[in-house]
Order: structure tokens, then C-alpha cells, then sequence
């Protein structure tokens, strides 16, 4: 039997989509996407790079830029989501 507890994001819908959008516009001006990332958290005041790090990558894969599972198909009962 598996068990996992979904954890509630400390972020707003709108805070998650923020550091994704302005990743995208500076993105030109940084050497690396990981520079981008580091400066747009800081900037932000978010906890971790990791987090925005994340929420750049799933938008990447919601919006088929990248391969991996969606937000949507994780989330369909027997999908494969977290256990």
C-alpha cells in the first residue's frame, strides 16, 4: 500500500508563474540559465533557487518545451505521479 502526504505549496499560483516569466525575459542577458534562476530568486526573495529551479522546469514540460510528465497527467488517478 502507498501512502505519500501532498504537501501545500507556501506559494500563490500567481508567485509560482512569476520567476517563470521573468526567467524567460532575462534569460538573453545571463550567461547561464542557472545565473538567471539564482539572480530571479534572489531578487524575488524566494526561499530556494531549487524552488524556482523546479518551477521553471515544470513549465518547461507543461508547455511542451520540455519532455517529462505534466502537471495534469501526475495528477490522473493511476498516473504517475508521487506515491
Amino acid at each position: 500500500m502507498s501512502s505519500h502526504v501532498t504537501q501545500l505549496s507556501p506559494y500563490t499560483q500567481d508567485l509560482r508563474k512569476r520567476p517563470v516569466r521573468i526567467v524567460a525575459e532575462v534569460r538573453p542577458h545571463y550567461g547561464t540559465e542557472r545565473a538567471t534562476i539564482s539572480m530571479v530568486a534572489a531578487k524575488l526573495g524566494m526561499v530556494s533557487l531549487e524552488t524556482v529551479r523546479k518551477q521553471v522546469r515544470r513549465a518547461g514540460i507543461d508547455g511542451v518545451q520540455r519532455t517529462g510528465i505534466t502537471t495534469e497527467e501526475s495528477a490522473e488517478p493511476g498516473g504517475c505521479g508521487p506515491r
